[in-house]
């Protein structure tokens, strides 16, 4: 529960900067925080990654991108998976895919820990 919690706060909060900045103007911090905070929404609500894919069509490639650029072997794994093993693994992951992105400090102007 934690995990979401946290997820939900950075989520919302680089959502909104990324509606006063646009997408490129995120770090590849906020941007890798803020797809995967699309894809447990998506996941959460529709129980598939549907309605994360129909809002940010680039999620996948530029999740990997940013894996890569910040060297997070998990998130790579996860974003060279295919959409069907991520929506069928997505949960069971979604500790340590926290675990992974919560030592990344997004500029989004918030102290939201």
């Amino acid at each position: 529960m934690a995990h979401e919690i946290w997820l939900n706060r950075w989520g919302v909060a680089i959502d909104q900067r990324e509606q006063r900045v646009g997408t490129a103007g995120l770090s590849a911090s906020e941007r890798l925080i803020h797809i995967f905070w699309l894809l447990s929404q998506s996941m959460r609500a529709h129980g598939d990654l549907f309605a994360a894919r129909q809002r940010d069509p680039s999620l996948f490639r530029d999740g990997l991108a940013a894996a890569r650029e910040l060297d997070l072997p998990g998130l790579i794994v996860i974003f060279s998976s295919s959409v069907g093993w991520i929506e069928a693994h997505f949960f069971e992951q979604f500790d340590a895919m926290c675990r992974e992105l919560q030592p990344l400090r997004p500029v989004t102007g918030s102290d939201i820990h």
